[in-house]
């Protein structure tokens, strides 16, 4: 062949990356109190075929949490533009090779004011095949407040058979939510007999009612809500046993909200009664 120049024959062509990202994002929970810290798994993967660089992942966080501080983790090949623990919002930029992801875990703390329901989103937004890989996770979660109540309870340490004896109560809402349809139990021997029920200071009345459980002296008085860090106190009055010896009396308090120490909502007092 006496000319090779016409032995050859080039052919171009542009190769367009093509990459498949996914986003998850968690607290792994249902529910969270109020004051409670709260954790979240914020996870970008590329699933490829190509590399990616410079895919930006924001998460503002709502006005709910407090606290807010979160670190970025790559595998191997990946990595984040953030380093260290940073405050605040998430925003950085991540380079991931196929297969490759970054974690982003984000600590922060609810608010003790706070109810119904914390919703968290978190996006990212691609360089590569947009249209595809831009895309949001929110995570839902269930904000079930709780209040710390105590109830404290003083008598005379003695006093006589078949007389009025007044027992004087100290109901406490720590918090941190307020508690609402609060009720008192007041349980005393059967052979003593309910006289009365007063708040001192408001509210000026409450509704204080015997339960079926007639032969167990059990009443029920509704106090409706207390405030986190208000205190009701009342003063109680039953007709003491007839019978000398030790009455045993017990006052129980509840709410409609979950507290987290309970061992404090009850007590028990003794009273010497003599002829």
């Amino acid at each position: 062949d006496s000319n090779t120049l016409d032995n050859q024959a080039t052919d171009v062509d542009n190769l367009t990356p093509r990459v498949s990202l996914s986003l998850t994002k968690t607290d792994g929970r249902n529910s969270v109190n109020p004051g409670q810290n709260i954790a979240y798994s914020i996870v970008v993967t590329n699933n490829g075929p190509s590399a990616v660089n410079g895919v930006n992942l924001i998460d503002n966080f709502p006005a709910e949490l407090t606290n807010i501080s979160w670190t970025c983790t790559a595998t191997p090949g990946s990595s984040c533009s953030a380093s260290g623990i940073i405050p605040g919002n998430v925003n950085t930029l991540l380079n991931l090779v196929p297969g490759g992801s970054a974690t982003v875990t984000a600590n922060a703390t609810l608010r003790t004011n706070v109810t119904g329901t914390l919703s968290n989103t978190a996006s990212i937004t691609s360089p590569i095949d947009p249209l595809e890989n831009n895309k949001s996770a929110t995570d839902t979660t269930t904000i079930t407040p709780f209040a710390d109540l105590a109830i404290s309870v003083s008598a005379p340490p003695t006093t006589t058979v078949s007389t009025p004896l007044t027992y004087t109560l100290t109901i406490t809402n720590t918090g941190p939510a307020a508690a609402t349809n609060l009720v008192l139990s007041s349980r005393f021997p059967s052979d003593a007999a309910w006289i009365t029920a007063t708040v001192i200071g408001p509210p000026s009345t409450i509704a204080c009612t015997p339960s079926a459980e007639a032969s167990n002296n059990l009443v029920i008085c509704n106090l409706g809500n207390l405030p986190a860090g208000a205190v009701i106190h009342l003063h109680i009055v039953i007709q003491t046993s007839p019978t000398a010896g030790l009455m045993t009396t017990g006052f129980d308090i509840r709410a409609q909200e979950i507290d987290p120490n309970e061992i404090n909502d009850r007590v028990e007092i003794q009273v010497t009664l003599h002829e």
